[in-house]
């Protein structure tokens, strides 16, 4: 039996996706795995997600390489079906007694099991590397300067916003919208996943966020990614753990339309 992994390189992302039977709801693979494709002006890129609701694991670009995002709760051996052995298994590497120096090589022994996720360079979600090599071709970002008053502002928004979504919830409205999403759509749950990076989109999370309380547009949008997200009957649950994923996933565009970042520093 072959060890090779599903997607070894850009080719292989591409040749498997191409095997999807309704791409716009992406491309099943197994143990939770999900392969969806986006356009832009540069070649198509492969989002590649995992578990339920589904968590961000990689993003595999035309020029083989790859961004990794990897949730802690994923396995290892999982991971290395899918992806080369090339890659580290986490974005973050866990911290305890047998996290080597940074000055070590990138293989340790632990408990008997070779990792190969330990570089000599600081891990950070969104770190890229090189598929077939496994090179890091990415080095960590500069700490960008910060206006104190902006992002002062910024936090005292958020907190707001956040305490007046979950007041939201706990009045029965977030569920009300569930259930009036559940009896309306008539297309499929993956076509019904919001794209939060859209400018539409980022344009009402922030102008809601300066509002200081959830608009009934932008709880229809949650709940829609809700419903694109869950394999089960959609809950409040998932709704919470999708509001909580929307902010952090966006947390950096947020806070440089809050002018908290020097822009020279984050361009």
């Amino acid at each position: 039996m072959s060890n090779k992994p599903l997607i070894s390189n850009y080719a292989d992302a591409a040749a498997v996706f191409a095997k999807a039977l309704k791409p716009e709801q992406g491309k099943p693979l197994n143990h939770l795995f999900r392969l969806v494709r986006e356009k832009n002006g540069y070649g198509d890129i492969y989002h590649l997600y995992w578990g339920t609701p589904h968590k961000l694991v990689a993003v595999i670009r035309p020029d083989n390489t790859a961004e990794i995002y990897t949730p802690k709760p994923i396995p290892e051996y999982v991971f290395k079906k899918i992806l080369p052995t090339t890659i580290p298994f986490r974005a973050v590497p866990p911290r305890g007694r047998y996290k080597p120096s940074v000055e070590h090589i990138n293989t340790v022994v632990v408990h008997g099991m070779t990792s190969r996720y330990y570089f000599k360079h600081k891990h950070y979600p969104g770190i890229r590397f090189n598929m077939i090599t496994g090179e890091c071709v990415s080095t960590e970002p500069p700490p960008p300067t910060t206006n104190t008053d902006r992002r002062k502002e910024w936090l005292r928004d958020l907190r707001v916003f956040k305490k007046q979504f979950e007041l939201r919830v706990k009045l029965g409205v977030v569920d009300g919208v569930i259930r009036e999403v559940g009896e309306e759509h008539t297309i499929p749950r993956w076509a019904m996943r919001t794209d939060w990076g859209a400018p539409s989109a980022l344009a009402l999370l922030f102008n809601d966020i300066k509002r200081g309380a959830p608009s009934t547009e932008l709880l229809l949008l949650i709940v829609r990614d809700v419903f694109g997200v869950a394999y089960g009957a959609p809950t409040v649950d998932v709704a919470k753990h999708v509001f909580k994923r929307v902010l952090t996933n966006q947390s950096l565009n947020l806070r440089k339309m809050y002018g908290v970042f020097d822009e020279t520093e984050t361009n």
